[in-house]
């Protein structure tokens, strides 16, 4: 039987840090996009400038909130120093709380539930420290804490672990998809089909976006497109969106087909095609729009080179590495592209969806697994910090392991 745990508001286990950096700090600045969602891991390589002229500073062992809704979720306890957005929480926990079960506990489902239904804002809503802080939790003494931190450190990673190994298979199965695409573009090449320039397939030159500073909350905005909103599997992302006053997106609005070239940053070379279903929308300056010829070239056909390795060497190629990676326009205006008739290009895309569609079936199975994953790793932890099991002895009587099992053979049956 497990003793009952007192109740305390989170302002009273933890502290709401508000240190800005100072100018030209050397911490590592860490955006909500370097947290992954549930785990709290932190991706350096993801990290990058502040938006900002300086970030919010942390310490190690402080707990870093995403405020904003899409990134309620993202909450990390860093082993390091460094400065954060704006748009998160640093929480300093008291001595009496133990850093890693303070992390679990905010990151309980139910948690994030409640913290959701309290965010204001129209276009970007976010969470406020007076909610969050007035926020009641159950919290144990501190050497059970520890042990419920032991405790799901230990079981929570061994979920990471199959989850870790599903996602290098969906990576194999996407390096599939490619090789699918590349083929057919490879027959091209072979059969001397004539290659033209970007740069004489457009109805109009190459255009960079707009360098303008971008708002969330502004309810008569268009939908302001950045390199991170775009998927690596060509979609748009409805997270963190930002928007821009008509009078200047309007110079910057794009039309249906119009392709997205990303050029600078990890991203560059990666490519979208917006489609009139989204909503108005217009373009960010690390973008390049690329307003085709529809009479000659299909959008679909263009994107679909773009997922070619012959592509993605010419890109390598191309790049130019400063401080950052960049391709320019005028590099890109000299991307030659095999272009056959239009009949044949709806022909080479038939082909590859019908090769493809095995392969994308594979892929929703290995996801699908991969969220059954994601859903017992957030039991497990609500079940943990929320005193419904006792740690002590239910890991003894291996249910996790049961638990797993059950959940491997389900997934390969």
């Amino acid at each position: 039987m497990i003793p009952p745990w007192d109740s305390f508001r989170l302002k009273h286990l933890a502290r709401n840090v508000i240190e800005r950096a100072a100018p030209h700090d050397d911490r590592p600045y860490i955006g909500l996009d370097a947290i992954a969602p549930w785990t709290g891991e932190i991706d350096l390589s993801a990290s990058g400038e502040t938006e900002e002229s300086t970030g919010n500073r942390f310490n190690p062992g402080d707990i870093l909130f995403g405020k904003l809704r899409p990134y309620l979720a993202k909450v990390s306890a860093p082993k390091f120093a460094g400065q954060c957005s704006a748009e998160a929480l640093v929480l300093r926990p008291k001595p009496h709380i133990d850093p890693r079960f303070l992390r679990y506990r905010l990151v309980d489902v139910g948690a994030i539930d409640a913290v959701n239904a309290s965010t204001y804002g129209a276009k970007m809503p976010r969470a406020s420290w007076d909610f969050i802080g007035n926020m009641r939790f159950s919290i144990p003494d501190l050497p059970t804490q520890k042990a419920i931190a032991d405790f799901l450190d230990r079981e929570t990673g061994r979920v990471d672990r199959l989850i870790e190994k599903k996602q290098r298979l969906v990576e194999l199965l996407r390096e599939k998809l490619r090789a699918t695409t590349s083929n057919y573009f490879e027959v091209l090449e072979k059969n001397n089909t004539t290659q033209w320039r970007l740069r004489h397939l457009l109805r109009e030159p190459l255009k960079y976006g707009a360098n303008e500073s971008s708002d969330s909350d502004d309810a008569d905005g268009v939908r302001f497109i950045r390199i991170t909103d775009l998927g690596s599997d060509g979609t748009l992302r409805d997270d963190n969106v930002k928007v821009l006053p008509l009078d200047k997106a309007q110079p910057y609005m794009l039309c249906d087909g119009d392709i997205l070239l990303a050029r600078s940053g990890a991203t560059v070379g990666k490519s979208f095609i917006y489609r009139d279903a989204f909503g108005p929308c217009c373009f960010a300056g690390y973008l390049i729009r690329a307003r085709l010829r529809l009479s000659v070239i299909l959008p679909d056909f263009l994107k679909r080179f773009t997922e070619t390795a012959r592509y993605w060497d010419f890109i390598a190629q191309s790049n130019i590495q400063a401080t950052i990676q960049n391709v320019s326009a005028e590099r890109y205006a000299n991307l030659l592209i095999p272009l056959p008739s239009i009949a044949h290009q709806v022909e080479i895309l038939d082909g590859i969806e019908k090769l493809e569609a095995p392969l994308r079936c594979a892929l929703a199975q290995v996801n699908k697994s991969v969220e059954r994953l994601r859903e017992f790793r957030a039991t497990l932890i609500t079940a943990a910090v929320t005193g419904q099991i006792d740690v002590a002895t239910w890991g003894k009587r291996g249910q996790a392991d049961c638990r797993l099992d059950a959940l491997q053979r389900e997934m390969t049956s």
